[in-house]
């Protein structure tokens, strides 16, 4: 009997090991694959300024570049391959692309996909008038601050259950320049906006004029997302050298250019 258990244990484990090769070596093929197909292929779903797609059929943003620049370093095409947000994760399961463009994190994502280095820390940041007396999200919670902000938006609830003391006014169609026409009149003192876009659009309109809460690069808590480019999730090597890439790129300098670049190009595209 101690013979027959022995046996299944050792035939357990030599099935474990081999199943771990195989795992490996399917480890190690994705960047062998992109490279021997001679391209890297992304997902192109519309979300400028990371990925913008052109009338002519042609692509731009700072995911867009990165790719791009990443392909460049291993010496192999870049191509952008129209897609929907539907079906970016699901193409990278079924090999229609490699890698996705930024996606926030969540557990669930990540059973089925990896997050490479992230390069995007989106959500919300108050906004008040640089010479305002509030200084900290802390007195944001008071009957001297009038939030303004468009109806309809996840700024609505985020206000009512963060500074249930302040008062409210709320734009039934409001864009960001609306909002902040809002309180440069004096008809409000403070709003909430999304990071980091909105910061970019509003320090174009006004250079100068506002802070940002808690900071410009910290979101108000409950907000926050971290966000990075996606590939499969055995994709291990392409992991590794992509997120060593995209760490350099930040370092540098370079990954501020690409959102310089590209954001001040969205908001010089006519609507």
């Amino acid at each position: 009997m101690k013979n027959v258990i022995f046996r299944t244990i050792r035939v357990v484990l030599l099935g474990s090991a081999i199943a771990a090769v195989s795992a490996a070596a399917v480890f190690s093929e994705t960047l062998a694959e992109i490279k021997e197909r001679g391209s890297i292929r992304l997902a192109g779903p519309s979300f400028p300024p990371y990925i913008v797609a052109s009338p002519d059929g042609t692509f731009s943003g700072i995911d867009h570049d990165i790719v791009k620049g990443y392909a460049e370093s291993i010496g192999v095409e870049f191509e952008v391959i129209s897609s929907t947000w539907g079906t970016a994760i699901a193409g990278i399961g079924a090999g229609k692309w490699d890698v996705a463009p930024v996606f926030c994190y969540k557990d669930e994502r990540a059973e089925v996909v990896t997050f490479l280095e992230p390069h995007y820390n989106g959500g919300g940041v108050a906004v008040v008038s640089i010479d305002s007396p509030i200084t900290k999200v802390s007195q944001l919670n008071s009957g001297d601050v009038t939030f303004a902000y468009p109806a309809g938006t996840w700024k609505e609830n985020h206000i009512a259950e963060n500074y249930p003391d302040a008062d409210v006014k709320v734009l039934t169609s409001g864009s960001t320049a609306q909002v902040m026409l809002e309180i440069v009149s004096g008809r409000a003192n403070a709003t909430v906006v999304d990071a980091p876009i909105d910061i970019t659009k509003i320090d174009a309109a006004y250079p100068d004029q506002f802070r940002y809460l808690p900071s410009r690069t910290e979101r108000l808590e409950k907000t926050n997302c971290v966000g990075s480019l996606i590939v499969d999730k055995q994709a291990t090597e392409l992991v590794e050298e992509m997120s060593a890439y995209i760490k350099k790129l930040k370092d540098s300098g370079g990954l501020q250019d690409l959102y310089d670049l590209h954001i001040k190009a969205v908001l010089a595209t006519p609507k």
